[in-house]
Order: structure tokens, then C-alpha cells, then sequence
């Protein structure tokens, strides 16, 4: 089999990639495709070689960089055949991923792309925690570590506008900050999860 590159041959990954469709975004939110991506920015590595240098069973990889190959996240950059088997060469596609401007909003889209947008992202939420729950390895006592606590909170409270606004713009701080870039982030830490979501309501007898 003819190789893709030739040998020595290195293109680099784009500076950034935009995800502007749910479905690449549900693709790339799994904390272990992260750590797979991570692992092939500096240099395109095949699948032995990625999941020996992460402690993983090669063999749950495929999928992995199956879906993300899908989605275009990594590309193949060299294909070689070594005892008769074919070895594919993956490398990211991007040094950071940016997820597009209203994605995430409900603004102007249709209520199909409405309804797909918040199955994502509480459907999605949903499933994390209670698999973390029934596990045993998140808790909501507030005493515990970053790694082990959880906050999930639902209520309704009447603010005067100036005091929404207020509270609206803090918390938009907030979540820009989580969101922002990936570039320069620590290459250990735990992963998290953020969800916010805060919203004008109809109370049945108010005016």
C-alpha cells in the first residue's frame, strides 16, 4: 500500500477548527476522545502506539477515531503496511476547537433545531450525572473536593430588571470563562462539565 505522506513529511494541524452542528459537538464532548486528540497534535501517531502511551486497551480506540474521523476531528496522514496489516497514522485536524457563535442558542432557529439543541444538552447532562450518581462518584455534599461534588439546582425567584440584568451578565462572565479556549490549558486536572441555563417564565397569576 502506497503511503499517504512521504516519509519525514509533517503537515501541521489548523490553527482552529469550528463546530457548528450538535452532532460533531456531541462527538467531541466525551472527555476520552479529548485526551485522543490531545494526544496527536504534536505529532501523528497510529493507534498502538497512542493507546500504549494512555494505558488503554487498543482495541476500544477504533471506535473513537472512527467517529471522529466521521466528523472530521483527525485525519489519516499515513497508511502502512506492517505484517500484512494495515496501520493508519492519525493527527488532529486543529490545535483548538471552537464551538460557532449560536450554536447552543435557541435564537432565530426553527423548533426542530430548538428541540435537537436542548435534547443535547440536557439529555446529555442528564446522563452524566446520574451515571456518576449511581456510581457513587459524584455527591452534592458541599464539604467535598471539586472531584467528587456536583450542583444541580432548579428554582424561581422574581428580580427587578436591573438586578436580572446584573445577574445575567455574571453569569455570561462565568461561562465565557469556562468556555474559552483550550489553547495553553494544563495537561493534567479532572474534567467538568458546565450547564446554564437561566430564563424568563410565565407564573400563572402574575402580572
Amino acid at each position: 500500500m502506497k503511503n499517504i505522506l512521504a516519509v519525514g513529511t509533517y503537515i501541521q494541524p489548523d490553527d482552529e477548527l469550528i463546530i457548528n452542528d450538535l452532532e460533531t459537538l456531541h462527538v467531541i464532548s466525551d472527555p476520552l476522545r479529548l485526551r485522543l486528540l490531545a494526544a496527536i497534535i504534536d505529532r501523528p501517531k497510529p493507534i498502538k502506539q497512542i493507546a500504549a502511551e494512555l494505558e488503554i486497551d487498543q482495541i476500544k480506540l477504533y471506535y473513537h477515531f472512527k467517529m471522529m474521523e466521521k466528523h472530521g476531528l483527525v485525519k489519516i496522514v499515513e497508511e502502512r503496511v506492517i505484517s500484512g496489516i494495515v496501520e493508519k497514522v492519525y493527527r488532529a485536524r486543529a490545535r483548538t476547537l471552537h464551538v460557532a457563535e449560536g450554536l447552543l442558542s435557541i435564537t432565530g432557529t426553527s423548533g426542530e433545531s430548538a428541540d435537537s439543541m436542548l435534547t443535547y444538552v440536557f439529555d446529555k447532562a442528564r446522563s452524566k450525572l446520574k451515571k456518576g450518581i449511581d456510581e457513587g462518584s459524584l455527591v452534592t455534599d458541599r464539604t467535598a473536593p471539586p472531584q467528587k461534588r456536583f450542583i444541580a439546582e432548579r428554582g424561581s425567584k422574581r428580580l427587578p430588571p436591573e438586578q436580572a440584568r446584573q445577574f445575567f451578565s455574571r453569569l455570561e462572565t462565568l461561562t465565557d470563562e469556562f468556555f474559552s479556549s483550550q489553547e495553553g490549558q494544563p495537561a493534567y486536572g479532572d474534567w467538568y462539565d458546565l450547564v446554564t441555563a437561566m430564563y424568563p417564565v410565565k407564573v400563572a397569576g402574575s402580572k
